[in-house]
């Protein structure tokens, strides 16, 4: 087994570390060890996922006016997801000849410009009865909502999974009835609370587990009548909560409260929950999974964030889902042995492609369903695609490219548009 190994990043110019088990990772998917570190890396990936800045503009296919994540100034064509999702136009139309003089990252941006785009990601498109919503799926009567799944009646949130009847909250999963919320698990009428699970009926919580009945809460476990982390008899708590509650005033005034309060007590190394031998931030039942941010289910990854259910993968943004073996992707999910590749469902085998779904062997497509060894969309024999992807391989190799996201000249977003600055914000 390879030791781990320092290098300098090309990009950042910082030390970084390639540890052993990355060497095997490395080797599984058959791609050289990088030369960029992770950090940059990702913020790379993040550049071309743009989650809520969207727009006005019209589809190029039926002039319906549409919400977009595509400024109306971009060079793309861009279709509504009705438009999109219909049969009046076919992906494998737009098929190129693989040019071998040319650099493939060059011809491949030319398809990409060409190809319909999908106005909305859509997960499966099947949201139902709502609008202004990003990087979603099977969601029904939610409006604002982005990274989000599974969900009903919530608004103006992000990171929901199996939500109902909840607004103005960040990373939550099987929350009901709450308002302004954070990392909330398994609850239920919850408000002005964060990093909590299994708790029912209270407000102004953080850190807490096991509560009911409970108003201004810190580090507390299996409670129910507590008020500022002191017991008080039922009618006594609910004369007090009632006095505060229903009054903006009031309200604002008992936040300053306790945030005092809150800083009393010592808090948290991280707020991982269920979860081994990992590091990063907001992991559920996760394990061995580092420099990984708000992951659920996660096994043997780096530098993964927004992803459900992977394993034994690195540098990924969002989705996920019974994926095994993906390097480098945006919103990729129920498939295999994907690299460098955004927006792609139920596919196996695919590298640098864009918004395919249930393709296998395909390199550098864009907006194909259902195809089997393609290049640029141009469908070739077993053998053919062989050669001609092991060509375009050893290209993208002797350029350092192999194993890394497209270029950031081919990011269809601006950096302020996405995600990158959230997470990586830029300092004057």
């Amino acid at each position: 087994m390879n030791q781990s190994q320092t290098k300098i990043c090309q990009n950042c110019k910082t030390d970084f570390t390639i540890e052993s088990d990355d060497f095997v990772f490395y080797e599984k998917m058959q791609v050289p060890v990088p030369n960029i570190c992770g950090y940059c890396r990702i913020k790379q990936i993040m550049m071309f996922r743009n989650e809520t800045t969207l727009y006005k503009r019209n589809c190029d296919l039926c002039a319906e006016s549409m919400i977009s994540m595509y400024n109306p100034n971009s060079p793309y064509t861009v279709y509504c997801n009705d438009c999109y999702k219909s049969d009046k136009w076919d992906a494998k139309n737009y098929a190129k000849d693989y040019d071998k003089i040319r650099p493939f990252m060059e011809q491949m941006k030319e398809l990409l410009l060409i190809v319909p785009k999908q106005t909305l990601f859509i997960s499966g498109g099947t949201n139902v009865k709502g609008e202004y919503q990003n990087f979603s799926g099977f969601n029904k009567k939610c409006y604002f909502v982005f990274n989000t799944g599974y969900t009903e009646n919530c608004s103006y949130s992000r990171g929901l999974r199996y939500c109902r009847d909840v607004l103005d909250s960040y990373f939550a999963e099987q929350l009901e009835k709450s308002y302004e919320c954070i990392n909330a698990q398994n609850s239920y009428g919850i408000c002005y609370s964060q990093n909590i699970s299994n708790c029912l009926n209270s407000q102004f919580l953080f850190n807490c587990n096991n509560l009911q009945s409970c108003f201004g809460c810190v580090n507390l476990r299996n409670k129910n009548y507590h008020f500022l982390n002191k017991p008080l008899e039922k009618k006594e708590y609910i004369d007090k909560v009632s006095g505060i509650l229903g009054s903006y005033d009031k309200i604002e005034k008992f936040w300053r409260e306790f945030r005092d309060f809150k800083s009393n007590f010592s808090q948290r190394q991280n707020n991982n929950i269920k979860t081994v031998d990992s590091d990063g931030e907001y992991l559920l039942q996760s394990k061995n999974c580092h420099y990984c941010f708000e992951m659920i289910n996660g096994e043997d990854c780096k530098f993964n964030f927004f992803t459900k259910s992977i394993k034994d993968s690195r540098d990924n943004v969002g989705y996920g889902y019974d994926c095994e073996l993906n390097l480098a992707t945006v919103a990729v999910g129920y498939s295999n042995k994907v690299i460098g590749s955004f927006s792609s469902h139920h596919c196996v085998n695919i590298e640098y492609c864009f918004d395919v779904e249930r393709a296998d062997d395909c390199f550098g497509c864009d907006g194909l369903r259902n195809a089997k060894c393609r290049i640029l969309n141009k469908e070739y024999g077993k053998n053919e695609y062989k050669i001609l992807r092991d060509q375009i391989v050893g290209q993208l190799k002797k350029s350092g490219q192999y194993g890394l996201y497209f270029p950031l000249e081919m990011a269809p977003f601006a950096y302020n548009e996405t995600v990158a600055l959230n997470m990586f914000p830029i300092s004057n």
